[in-house]
């Protein structure tokens, strides 16, 4: 009985085993992860609260902010960052005339009386998670005067690019069109365009204005670099001049690229045809860069006049190798020609170098009377001798080449392709003298008819 006594009592004090106590590490490891997730979530809930708060006032101070500014043409969009206890705030406002409250209009461009200015407020932060929402506030904001006068009229003038966005410091001048209808000089012209490519001319005469648009380095759709619309001011009306302005692109031309040969002479006169989804644009005096519009689809360029562009319909399908069929010329069986693919480049890039394909000749100068050097002057034919492929050309084209010494000179020439005839003349391209066809060496791809040449594009049929 004592020994059993002993016994238990050595039981009850020997403690806890390894196993209860992984056991209770683990239950309090459970609890300190429950009270720990829970501090956090109620710290993080507490951070997020503070941060929405300081949101909040932001916002309200933007608000505040873009009412108390007296011109509401300088109301504009903008982006803004701040630095509160460590967190950073985005602070982003949108500001559009409308005309009515449910109608935004960039500029204040799209119809109607302006009336008000509306301004939405948006603000982020930084550490925001994935439930929170952006703080926003709106307003309407009521000029004191109407913006437009009621014995005079306002000229909104927006400026985008080719992709529709805003160009920013576009100049602008609007003056009295012609005829003026009642028009006067203003006292001044409008500011450059704004981050959102607006600006404004305020308390204009009613009658007829020219509105010009410039920015160094950019051309419109046709070219310009200082394009021009015209506008009709009304009283107590707003006026709208949309204009499309861009970074010009670079295109750099080859001449010559179907002749291996020395060197050979290009007409100074040449022109260059640009074709586009948007007519024919022309570069002249045979430039070795062109600044074009960045049309995103890009041009199909032509040595010579493929179309006027005061006249697009009149057409010189003989410069383009693309209107050349296959047929049989001089025993000779040729394919279709292939009109050179378009070139493009973005905005204010150079494009790919386009390889200009021609005809080339070298022409004997002859002797003459009443001189030592004499010029060639080349003409156009309209149609190309029976059976030569000339698809025919309704413009007439003159290009001058000179000088040269008479009896051993025989320079290379160049000129785009089609049907031609060739005169010597004097410095001014008087007193021609015919210059005979058969006395000529033909470096490219040519036919001859009497004394008309016709340079031919299309490849031979293997």
């Amino acid at each position: 009985m004592i020994l059993s006594s002993v016994r238990l009592r050595r039981s009850e004090e020997s403690g806890f085993g390894i196993v209860e106590v992984i056991v209770a590490m683990m239950v309090f490891a459970l609890i300190a992860t429950g009270i720990s997730y829970t501090l956090l979530a109620s710290m993080n809930l507490t951070k997020d609260s503070t941060a929405r708060e300081q949101a909040a006032n932001l916002a309200t101070q933007e608000i505040d902010l873009s009412r108390s500014i007296d011109n509401l043409f300088n109301l504009q969009s903008k982006v803004t960052t701040t630095v509160i206890n460590g967190v950073t705030y985005t602070i982003s406002r949108t500001a559009k005339w409308v005309s009515d409250p449910g109608v935004d209009q960039r500029c204040g461009i799209g119809g109607g009386v302006l009336r008000y200015k509306r301004v939405n407020v948006s603000v982020t932060w930084s550490g925001m998670t994935s439930l929170s929402k952006p703080i926003t506030s709106d307003t309407l904001i009521d000029p004191g005067v109407r913006i437009n006068d009621p014995a005079l009229g306002t000229v909104l003038i927006s400026v985008t690019d080719s992709g529709g966005n805003p160009v920013v410091g576009a100049t602008v001048q609007v003056v009295p069109g012609s005829p003026a209808n009642g028009a006067v000089a203003l006292d001044a012209q409008p500011e450059v365009t704004d981050s959102e490519g607006c600006t404004y001319a305020l308390k204009v005469q009613p009658g007829n204005y020219n509105v010009t648009v410039s920015k160094s380095g950019y051309v419109d759709v046709n070219q310009n670099e200082t394009p021009s619309t015209i506008v009709s001011v009304e009283a107590s009306a707003a006026s709208a001049a949309m204009m499309t302005l861009d970074q010009g692109a670079t295109f750099p031309i080859d001449y010559l690229n179907n002749y291996t040969g020395g060197p050979v002479d290009v007409p100074a006169g040449l022109d260059v045809s640009f074709l586009s989804t948007y007519g024919t644009s022309l570069a002249t005096n045979a430039p070795a860069n062109v600044v074009r519009f960045p049309f995103p689809a890009g041009y199909t360029i032509l040595a010579g006049v493929y179309n006027d562009p005061a006249t697009p319909a009149t057409i010189c399908k003989a410069v383009d190798p693309g209107e050349w069929v296959a047929g049989t010329t001089d025993s000779v069986n040729y394919d279709n020609g292939v009109r050179p693919p378009p070139v493009a480049a973005v905005p204010g890039a150079t494009a790919d170098i386009s390889h200009l394909g021609m005809g080339v000749v070298g022409v004997p100068i002859p002797s003459r009377s009443g001189g030592t050097y004499w010029w060639v002057k080349a003409v156009s034919e309209s149609v190309g001798p029976t059976d030569s492929g000339n698809p025919g050309c309704d413009i007439s084209m003159t290009y001058k080449f000179g000088s040269y010494k008479e009896g051993v000179s025989t320079p290379d020439l160049t000129l785009p392709y089609g049907s031609w005839k060739f005169y010597s003349t004097n410095s001014s391209g008087g007193n021609a003298q015919l210059i005979p066809a058969s006395s000529m060496h033909f470096h490219t791809n040519a036919h001859v008819s009497g004394d008309v040449v016709t340079f031919d594009p299309r490849p031979v049929v293997p």
